[in-house]
């Protein structure tokens, strides 16, 4: 588990690159919640980052992969894992690893 978070909503970003190529046109971001299986969470997204709700005591993996303009699709970055614990005013954030095309 990576961070413990205190707010049931969090945001989540994720960023790409490509290298030298036609640069990052999309991005899908899947979520886990505990060990279960991965789930669409964002497909085909412009946006880096979004707020994510949980709920009190699960454990959320959050992973994603970019898509360039020429259509070639990299492999999902390693997972981020966040526990939503207590509720509370406190704000975090998510950071997924860079992820390449």
């Amino acid at each position: 588990i990576e961070k413990p978070l205190a707010a049931l909503s969090f945001n989540v970003s994720w960023l790409g690159n490509d290298g030298v190529g036609s640069g990052v046109d999309t991005y899908d971001v899947e979520t886990a919640t505990g060990l279960g299986a991965w789930t669409a969470w964002q497909t085909g997204t412009r946006a880096t980052s979004a707020t994510f709700t949980g709920r009190l005591g699960n454990v959320y993996g959050f992973r994603a992969r970019a898509t360039d303009r020429a259509g070639s699709t990299g492999q999902w970055s390693a997972p981020q894992w966040a526990a939503v614990i207590e509720p509370s005013a406190l704000s975090h954030r998510v950071q997924l690893p860079r992820v390449d095309r």
